[in-house]
C-alpha cells in the first residue's frame, strides 16, 4: 500500500495532465517556429544561389533595358513559387508520415533494425 502522501486524487491528477500537455502544447509550438526559420533559411539559400547562378541572365537582362524592380520581381516569384510548392507537398505529405508514426509495432522494429538488435 502507498504512503498517504502518495496519493493523489483525480482533480489533483487532472491538473497534472493538463500542466503536462500545456508544456507540450509549448513545445510542440516552438518546433513549428523552428521549421518555419528553417524553412525561410532555405528558400534564402536558394533564392541566393539562383541569383549567383544566373549572374550572366541578368546582366542580360540589365542590357536589354529590365529594371531593378523587374528582376527582383523575377526572384521573389521564383521564391513564391518554391514556397506554394512545398505548402502543398506539406500538406499532402504530413498526414501520410504522420500515419506512418502510428502504425503498431512500427518504432519497435526501427529501433531494432537501427541498434543492431537482431
Amino acid at each position: 500500500m502507498a504512503p498517504a502522501d502518495a496519493r493523489v486524487g483525480p482533480a489533483a491528477r487532472s491538473q497534472e495532465m493538463e500542466a503536462m500537455l500545456g508544456a507540450f502544447q509549448l513545445n510542440i509550438t516552438a518546433m513549428s517556429l523552428v521549421s518555419v526559420v528553417v524553412g525561410m533559411f532555405l528558400i534564402s539559400n536558394s533564392v541566393g544561389a539562383a541569383v549567383i547562378r544566373r549572374r550572366v541572365e541578368i546582366a542580360i537582362l540589365r542590357a536589354s533595358g529590365a529594371s531593378r524592380g523587374e528582376i527582383r520581381r523575377l526572384f521573389v516569384g521564383e521564391a513564391a513559387l518554391e514556397a506554394v510548392v512545398g505548402v502543398a507537398l506539406a500538406i499532402w505529405l504530413a498526414p501520410l508520415l504522420a500515419g506512418l508514426d502510428c502504425r503498431p509495432g512500427l518504432a519497435k522494429r526501427f529501433l531494432a533494425l537501427h541498434s543492431g538488435a537482431h
